[in-house]
């Protein structure tokens, strides 16, 4: 191994994630005036609080070995320390291609170290490029890998079109976005530019803003003929992570387009919505009928476009949730089954809103009762009824909205 060079990692300093030792900046260095560590301050980026992220990148991995689909090249295309590299070719079977890259020729440097002291430098490479231009030229050059992350700072849009063509067919692409504002419509002209998405102020904004990210992550595929599965999607810690699937045939893209893209009709007022799939939108007989509240007669909000279909695969987070606790190392381990179950047991609904039982209890000018008690409100009713993971206080549902509105005021008394 090649002397490490101290004076470059100056305030930096040795610790272990996974199975994985790397450099990182010291934590105690890049703290705010009230204590919380600001990763964006470091010279390399590093956040501890993804481990979580990380940890479920491993495991999806490993579920998709057990599928059949086998990971062996993999780029992060947005790499800093290589902390998630690192750890998928240490801790995942098989990977026999690494490609690591930054644009920060610091980062490059600290990934180097980093891989030598993993001992993965025979099956890695540390590449110092703009992540955009080393996608279209690993395309160019007909390199395709199994596995591809986008992990940025903040948005992944200006990554989503060049990074697309990247796996191989069959392969995985994982994004992650921690730009909640503009995704949850707390700055609905940001929205409206960077998703181009129309929003409203509403009570399910955390799934909203999911799907509004996987309409446009499918929308880019689908410009370039390219269709993709989504295998598992979730929001967690204030950000949101889609994995896909790229297949091997571009013949579902229409029907995806049709029945998986649509609109959400919102009343602001009593907070009742349905949603409509874009062959339904465009066809002005039926979504005429939708514009005007059927309950209180207000206008009804058109929010979106976005995805209106399923955001995972039930086998797929079935498996992942089994083997969540085979991996010692994996630290985040409950938290990850406790999600998981959660995205399982709501996987059941196909809608693509929950109701959040405080602000819809506020317009009917009642408490809001308790969340198991309107679950089983609604089952006793012979409507489906879960806990979302995306809100504690939310409930999705198939029931239509005057009867969950029913069993609110049945048990709020």
């Amino acid at each position: 191994m090649e002397r490490i060079d101290r004076k470059m990692l100056e305030g930096f300093e040795l610790i272990k994630e996974g199975l994985a030792r790397i450099y990182a900046p010291k934590l105690e260095l890049y703290r705010r005036s009230d204590g919380v560590y600001e990763p964006s301050w470091a010279p390399v980026f590093y956040n501890p609080a993804m481990v979580m992220n990380r940890d479920i990148n491993i495991l999806l991995l490993y579920t998709l070995e057990y599928e059949g689909v086998k990971t062996r090249s993999i780029i992060d295309l947005l790499s800093a320390t290589g902390i998630r590299g690192i750890r998928i070719g240490i801790e995942t079977p098989g990977i026999t291609d690494i490609i690591l890259n930054d644009v920060s020729p610091l980062a490059c440097r600290v990934m180097g170290v980093n891989i030598k002291i993993n001992n993965l430098a025979s099956s890695s490479t540390v590449s110092c490029r703009d992540a955009r231009a080393l996608s279209y030229e690993l395309v160019k050059s007909g390199t395709h890998m199994d596995y591809v992350d986008i992990d940025p700072y903040g948005s992944p849009m200006p990554f989503i079109e060049p990074a697309l063509s990247v796996p191989k067919i069959n392969g995985v692409i994982g994004f992650t976005a921690t730009d909640l504002a503009p995704l949850t419509g707390s700055h609905p002209w940001k929205t409206l530019k960077r998703y181009h998405a129309h929003i409203a102020k509403n009570d399910f904004s955390k799934e909203l803003g999911l799907r509004i990210l996987i309409y446009n992550i499918l929308n880019k595929a689908f410009e370039h003929d390219i269709d993709y599965d989504i295998l598992f999607s979730y929001y967690s810690d204030h950000y949101y992570r889609v994995y896909l699937r790229r297949t091997k045939s571009s013949k579902g893209i229409v029907e995806k387009i049709n029945n998986g893209f649509g609109y959400i009709l919102y009343c602001e007022r009593c907070l009742n919505r349905r949603h409509v799939a874009f062959k339904d939108y465009f066809d002005s007989n039926t979504i005429k009928n939708y514009l005007v509240c059927d309950i209180c007669g207000s206008p009804m909000r058109i929010v979106g476009p976005l995805w209106i279909r399923e955001t995972a695969r039930h086998n797929i987070v079935s498996k992942l949730h089994e083997i969540t606790e085979k991996y010692e190392w994996i630290k985040s381990s409950r938290r990850i089954k406790k999600l998981s179950k959660l995205v399982i047991d709501e996987h059941s609904i196909n809608v693509p809103y929950y109701y959040h039982l405080d602000h819809v209890s506020s317009t009917l000018k009642t408490n809001p009762p308790k969340i198991h008690r309107i679950i089983e409100c609604l089952n006793s009713k012979g409507f489906n009824a879960q806990r979302t993971h995306m809100d504690p206080k939310g409930v999705k549902t198939d029931a239509p909205y005057q009867e969950l509105r029913k069993c609110i005021t049945e048990c709020s008394t």
